[in-house]
């Protein structure tokens, strides 16, 4: 089961940059990574290659063995730190930024 987190202002943030005379989409930058048994913490960065970030979120393949102990914009880019809680097995975990263009 994957576990999804959704950005709740992202909606706000796109309708608003929508309701201006320039036309407005969205990039969403992806990044994952596998952290390892038991691993400290491990930050992983989605970054906007352009635009501005608007917001973003994260998921895990669900396992319930990771801990996200940070979910926030970072320079222009969306930024999680995770810990992978089991001693056994690796996980994978994933940045989403939502980055507005246009």
């Amino acid at each position: 089961m994957t576990r999804v987190f959704p950005c709740a202002l992202c909606a706000l943030a796109l309708s608003v940059a929508a309701s201006h005379a320039k036309a407005v989409g969205i990039e969403t930058i992806y990044k994952t990574v596998t952290i390892a048994p038991g691993s400290v913490r491990t930050a992983i960065d989605a970054d906007c290659t352009a635009g501005v970030v608007v917001g973003g979120s994260w998921y895990s393949n669900g396992d319930s063995d990771m801990f996200v102990y940070r979910s926030r914009r970072d320079g222009n880019g969306w930024r999680i730190g995770a810990r992978n809680t089991d001693p056994n097995n690796s996980i994978s975990a994933t940045s989403i930024a939502y980055c507005a263009t246009g």
